[in-house]
C-alpha cells in the first residue's frame, strides 16, 4: 500500500530484451518463482477489465495462441467476487493488494467460524484463522486465483458441519454458495477437491450425530445433492466455457498419457516413498531448500519451489498443536474426522504411491494436480492447532500435555542443533556438507544459508518451545495470548518478501522497443522469438501474438507446429508454446507479418523494418493476409487428414488452403477484394466483393464456438490448415460477421438464473422455516382482558 509501489512480482519480466533499456545496473528479480501471475493472470485480467468496462463479456483473447478463450481457461476467473476491486482501476496490477488482502481476510474468518462451530474457544478459532488465511498455501499462492478458490474452502466445511447436524434450506444454501464461489474462484480443479471433502465431511459428520438411521441419513444426502446442483447451476456460466475450452486444448490427453504408466511402477519405486519423508520435515523447517528470494539461498528448483512443497506449514508451535491434538482423536469426535481428511489429503498432494495407483482409476480426478490440494491438509492443521491449543489451556488434558512436553524438548533439541549447525557453517566448516549439499560447499553460501534459514528458525523454534512447555504447566489463558503471538512471528516469517511489494516503474514498463512493436502488432500477427514478449505479457501490450502461455493449450495450433517443424518445445503439452527460430512455413500460414528478434535473421521474405535498442523488427513478405481468398482449395474430410496433406507439401502451402470438409469442390476466387476490421476481442466484421463464389480463410485459431453469418444469414465455420478457419461466400459484396460464443452459452445462462431462482426459494424457505419455528415454541400470549377505568371487568 505505499506511494510508488505494487503488490507484484511483475519485475521478473524485465530479463526481457524489449524491455532492456529500463533494467537497473545488476538487476534480479525479487522473487524469479512467481512468474505465472505475471505471464497469465494480471494480462487477462487487464483484458477482463478492459472488456467489462465496456461493457463485453471477455470471450476471446486475440493476444495468445493466434487467439484462445477467455473466459473459458478458468484461471481468467471473471466472475470471481474477490476479483472486484480489478474493476475499480483501469491499471489491474495496482488493485491487486486489495485482492490479496481480501483473500486473507475471507480465508482467516471462515477457518475462525469453522473452529467456532466446533465449539472451539475464542484463542483457539483465532489460532485457526491466522494458521490458514497466513498459512503455506495462501501465502505462496496469494497472487493466483488457487488462493481465491481456497479461500472459501473452510466456509464451505462450516456450511458442511450446520448441514451434517440439521439439513435445513440455510445451510443447504451456504454450502451451495460457498463451494460455488471457490468455482468461480478460478481453480476447478481445486474446487473440486474441495466438493469431495465436503461430501466425505458431512457424511462422517452425520453418522457422528444421528448414526445410520435411515430417515436422517436419507435427508442429509437429498440436502447434500441439493446443494451439488445449486453449485453447479450457479456456476455454469463459468464451467461449461471451461469444459469446451479443455476439449479442444491438450490437457486431457497430455494428463491421461501421464497416468497411463504400469500400475505397480509407482508401488515398487522406492523414491516414491521419500517425498513423504522431505515433507514432514518441511512442515517444521520449511527452509531446508532455501527461498528463491533475491539475496537468499536457493538449492535447486525442484525443490525450492514453495508452491508445490511448502504448502502445508502453518509455523512450527501450529504443527505441534495439532500433533498435540491427536491424542484427542477418538471415535465420534471432530478432531478425528479432521485428523483423517488432513492426513490422507496430505498424503494425496504428496504423491504417496499407494494413493498414487488408487487416483489413476478415477477419471476425473486424473485430471488434477496433487498438490493443488494442498490447502485441506492445512485447513485441517490449522483446525487441529485450535485442538490442541484448547485442550492444553482449556481442558488441561493429561495426555496432550505429555505431547506437548515431549514435542518441546524435540523442538528445544532442534533449536540448539540448528543454530550449532549454523556456527559451523558461518566458520567455514563445510567441508562435511559436501555429499550432502554440494552447493552448501561454498563457504559464503553457506554463511548466507546460516543468517537466513537457520538462526532465524533456531529463535522460533526455541521461543516455540518454552511456550510448549508453558501451555503443558498450566492453564492460564493468557498463555493463548503468547501463543498467537508466536504464531503470528512464524508466519511473518516465512511470507516476508515471497510476494514482492516493487516500484510502480517496473511493472510492465513500456520502452520505445516495446512502442515499436506494438506499433507494428496495429498491422498484423506478430512473433517474437527467444522470449522477448514472454508468453501472454503480449496480452497485456495489445500485441496479437501467436505465442502463448496457458495450461490448456490450443491443440490445433501445437499440432500445426510440430506439422511444420516450428514448435520448439521438447515435449508435448507444455505450458508455454514458445519459439526460438524463425522459416517454417508454419508462420507464413498463420500470417505472422512481423518478426522481432534480438539477433539478425537470415530467411526469404524476411526484410529489417527497424532496429531500436538492440530489437530487430522485421516484415515477413511471406505471410498471408490475415482474410483472404485463396489460389487452391484442398478438401481433407477430417484432421488426420488435413495434417497428412500439410506434412507431405508438394504444393503452394501459403497461397492454398486445406480445409476439413466432405465437399470436395470448395470454390477458389483469388481476385476477391476483401477488407476487415475487429471490433471488439470476440468479433470480426469482413467485408468481401468476389466476382465467383470464393472460399474465405481468416486466420484467427479455429474454434467450434465461431460462428458466421453472410449477410445475416449463418454459414459454417470450416477448419482450415489444422488451425485457423475459413467460410464460403457466394459471388458478389457481402458482408460476413465473425462472432465467438462457448457453443453452451446459452444453456450456462439459463442454468445460472435457475440457480439463482434456487437460492431465493432457499432463501424463503428458510425464513419461513425461521418464523414457523419461532412462533411454534414462543409462549402463548395472555388474553386481553378489557379495561374501563382502571378496574377488570
Amino acid at each position: 500500500m505505499r506511494p510508488g509501489r505494487i503488490l507484484s512480482s511483475a519485475d521478473t519480466v524485465l530479463g526481457s530484451y524489449l524491455l532492456a533499456s529500463v533494467r537497473p545496473a545488476g538487476f534480479a528479480p525479487q522473487n524469479s518463482l512467481l512468474t505465472d501471475p505475471v505471464q497469465q493472470f494480471i494480462p487477462w485480467r487487464h483484458l477482463v477489465t478492459g472488456e467489462v468496462r465496456a461493457g463485453r463479456l471477455p470471450f476471446w483473447n486475440p493476444y495468445a495462441y493466434a487467439g484462445s478463450p477467455l473466459l473459458g481457461n478458468s484461471q481468467a476467473a471473471v466472475f470471481d467476487p474477490l476479483a472486484a476491486p480489478y474493476l475499480l482501476t483501469e491499471r489491474p496490477d495496482t488493485a491487486t493488494v486489495w485482492v490479496a488482502l481480501l483473500r486473507l481476510v475471507v480465508a482467516g474468518l471462515g477457518a475462525f467460524l469453522l473452529a467456532r462451530a466446533l465449539e472451539c474457544s475464542p484463542a483457539a478459532c483465532a489460532l485457526a484463522g491466522l494458521a490458514y488465511g497466513c498459512g503455506g498455501f495462501m501465502i505462496v499462492w496469494l497472487l493466483y486465483p488457487h488462493s481465491s478458490s481456497a479461500a472459501w474452502a473452510p466456509w464451505a466445511l462450516w456450511a458442511a458441519e450446520r448441514l451434517a447436524r440439521r439439513p435445513a434450506p440455510g445451510a443447504i444454501l451456504a454450502l451451495g454458495l460457498a463451494v460455488g464461489a471457490s468455482v468461480l474462484g478460478g481453480h476447478v480443479e481445486a474446487a473440486f477437491v474441495l466438493a469431495i471433502v465436503v461430501a466425505v465431511y458431512t457424511l462422517w459428520r452425520h453418522v457422528q450425530f444421528h448414526h445410520l438411521e435411515g430417515g436422517p441419513l436419507t435427508r442429509t444426502v437429498l440436502a447434500l445433492s441439493a446443494a451439488g446442483a445449486l453449485t453447479m447451476t450457479l456456476t455454469a456460466v463459468h464451467t461449461l466455457p471451461f469444459l469446451e475450452a479443455l476439449k479442444e486444448g491438450t490437457t486431457v490427453g497430455v494428463r491421461g498419457a501421464f497416468w497411463s504408466s504400469p500400475v505397480l511402477a509407482p508401488l515398487l519405486n522406492p523414491v516414491g516413498y521419500l517425498h513423504q519423508g522431505v515433507r514432514v520435515v518441511l512442515l517444521a523447517f520449511p527452509y531446508v531448500f532455501g527461498r528463491p528470494l533475491r539475496g537468499e539461498v536457493a538449492l535447486g528448483e525442484a525443490f525450492t519451489n514453495f508452491c508445490e512443497h511448502s504448502f502445508a506449514y502453518a509455523s512450527l508451535l501450529a504443527a505441534c498443536l495439532a500433533a498435540a491434538a491427536t491424542t484427542r482423536a477418538r471415535r465420534g469426535t471432530a478432531t478425528r474426522v479432521v485428523l483423517v481428511i488432513g492426513v490422507v489429503t496430505w498424503l494425496y498432494c504428496c504423491w504417496f504411491p499407494p494413493i498414487f495407483v488408487v487416483v489413476r482409476f478415477l477419471p476425473i480426478m486424473r485430471l488434477v494436480a496433487p498438490e493443488r490440494a494442498g490447502f485441506i491438509p492445512l485447513l485441517a492443521l490449522a483446525v487441529l492447532a485450535g485442538f490442541g491449543l484448547d485442550a492444553l489451556v482449556r481442558s488441561g488434558d493429561p495426555r496432550s500435555k505429555r505431547v506437548a512436553r515431549s514435542l518441546a524438548a524435540v523442538t528445544a533439541a532442534g533449536a540448539v542443533t540448528a543454530f550449532a549447525l549454523g556456527i559451523v557453517m558461518v566458520g567455514g566448516g563445510t567441508a562435511a556438507l559436501k555429499g550432502v549439499l554440494h552447493k552448501l560447499a561454498d563457504p559464503q553460501l553457506a554463511a548466507r544459508y546460516a543468517v537466513s534459514f537457520l538462526f532465524p528458525w533456531a529463535a522460533i523454534a526455541l521461543v516455540s518451545s518454552v511456550v510448549l512447555f508453558l501451555l503443558a504447566g498450566g492453564r492460564r489463558r493468557s498463555l493463548a495470548v503468547l501463543a498467537l503471538a508466536v504464531v503470528a512471528g512464524d508466519l511473518w516469517y516465512f511470507g516476508a518478501r515471497f510476494n514482492p511489494a516493487i516500484p510502480t516503474s517496473e511493472a510492465y514498463p513500456t520502452t520505445a522497443a516495446v512502442r515499436a512493436v506494438e506499433d507494428a502488432a496495429a498491422r498484423g500477427r506478430t512473433v517474437s522469438l527467444d522470449y522477448g514478449m514472454v508468453a501472454n505479457v503480449a496480452t497485456y501490450y495489445a500485441v496479437r501474438d501467436i505465442a502463448g502461455y496457458d495450461a490448456i493449450n490450443r491443440a490445433r495450433l501445437e499440432a500445426l507446429a510440430r506439422v511444420a517443424g516450428a514448435n520448439d518445445r521438447s515435449a508435448r503439452g507444455e505450458a508455454v508454446l514458445a519459439f526460438e527460430h524463425f522459416g517454417s512455413w508454419f508462420f507464413d500460414v498463420m500470417a505472422v507479418q512481423t518478426v522481432v528478434a534480438n539477433r539478425t535473421l537470415d530467411g526469404d521474405g524476411l526484410v529489417l523494418r527497424s532496429e531500436i535498442e538492440g530489437t530487430r523488427i522485421y516484415t515477413n513478405t511471406r505471410a498471408r493476409p490475415f482474410v483472404f481468398a485463396p489460389f487452391a482449395v484442398r478438401p481433407a474430410p477430417n484432421q488426420n487428414s488435413a495434417a497428412e496433406i500439410l506434412h507431405k507439401g508438394g504444393y503452394d502451402r501459403v497461397n492454398t488452403a486445406v480445409v476439413e470438409t466432405r465437399d470436395a469442390t470448395l470454390p477458389a476466387a483469388p481476385s476477391s477484394r476483401v477488407r476487415w476490421e475487429r471490433p471488439s476481442p470476440e468479433r470480426i466484421r469482413i467485408d468481401i466483393n468476389a466476382r465467383t463464389a470464393a472460399t474465405l480463410v481468416v486466420a484467427e485459431s479455429y474454434d467450434p464456438g465461431w460462428t458466421a453469418r453472410v449477410d445475416g444469414t449463418p454459414a459454417a465455420v470450416l477448419p482450415c490448415d489444422l488451425a485457423v478457419m475459413a467460410i464460403v461466400v457466394p459471388a458478389g459484396h457481402h458482408t460476413v460477421q465473425f462472432v465467438f460464443r462457448p457453443r453452451t452459452w446459452w444453456v450456462a445462462v439459463a442454468l445460472t438464473m435457475s440457480g439463482v431462482v434456487g437460492c431465493f426459494a432457499l432463501c424463503f424457505a428458510w425464513r419461513r422455516l425461521a418464523w414457523i419455528s419461532t412462533h411454534r415454541n414462543s409462549p402463548k400470549p395472555e388474553a386481553r382482558v378489557p379495561q374501563r377505568h382502571g378496574y377488570r371487568v
